[in-house]
């Protein structure tokens, strides 16, 4: 494995390197984790593509000096990780938050991109689209600022909601563990910010000629498969693989056997 840092306009990236292999799957990982997830899946492609993952903003070593992301960014990021690989283009898969920000950076990219894999892709349930793109920037800003200010009575709030079944336990080990420490506030707060740079929408698709490849496990508490299938099915260049056994992170090697029966580019 390489590691290596690479400056853009917005930050200092940190990113990661596995195999040798021709062809070039370029990865953004989901809220919370870091390009390292996807080392397994890198050995399990092995020796069919090279892997690189980067450690998106306020995640892993990358050093983010703005306080926006877009994607733009986005855009120079794919680009730049491109000219440090000697590719003209790639592959490019996103997990969770980071098929989000795939998917809505998808119309920015498709000189660059050959094909790509959305995996538990982020943003189709409505409470993410209400509290990203629907949400006035105001009332975003002012409930950024009360969270802040107000941790712990966020934390009871949300521990009242779930005892109400209101908030499933999940989503409460989510909200827990992001408000645990300051750091993590701060990256849930910035993420937050953003998330309405990074719409879900079906429009600017419908043109692009690319293949999708929809990937959502069946057991996603997180993600709604049928969401996610129905989105897929009105765009005539995608397909929605369902994983019956499998929840938000499916398993490496369940993932790359889904990436290898549907290589196409």
């Amino acid at each position: 494995m390489r590691i290596a840092h690479t400056q853009i306009s917005g930050g200092r990236i940190c990113w990661r390197q596995w195999g040798t292999g021709k062809s070039l799957l370029l990865c953004l990982h989901g809220f919370g984790d870091t390009g390292a997830q996807f080392e397994a899946l890198a050995k399990a492609l092995s020796p069919h593509f090279s892997v690189i993952a980067p450690d998106l903003p306020w995640h892993g070593a990358t050093e983010w000096e703005k306080e926006s992301f877009d994607a733009g960014d986005v855009q120079e990021m794919v680009e730049t990780l491109l000219a440090k690989s000697g590719q003209e283009r790639c592959v490019l898969l996103g997990h969770s938050w980071g098929g989000r920000i795939s998917l809505a950076s998808l119309p920015q990219l498709e000189s660059r991109v050959g094909a790509a894999y959305l995996v538990a892709p982020g943003g189709f349930d409505a409470g993410s689209k209400w509290g990203g793109e629907k949400m006035p920037h105001f009332i975003r800003t002012s409930l950024i600022d009360s969270v802040s200010k107000n941790t712990l009575r966020w934390i009871k709030g949300a521990e009242h909601l779930a005892a109400a079944k209101i908030l499933s336990p999940s989503v409460l080990r989510f909200f827990q563990s992001s408000l645990e420490t300051r750091k993590r506030r701060d990256r849930l707060l910035a993420v937050w910010r953003n998330l309405h740079h990074f719409p879900v929408r079906r429009a600017p698709l419908l043109t692009m000629r690319m293949p999708l490849v929809f990937i959502v496990g069946d057991k996603d508490k997180l993600v709604s498969a049928d969401a996610v299938y129905r989105f897929s099915k009105r765009l005539p260049q995608a397909r929605c693989i369902r994983l019956p056994e499998s929840g938000h992170r499916p398993d490496a090697a369940v993932l790359a056997d889904a990436i290898l029966n549907t290589y196409t580019m």
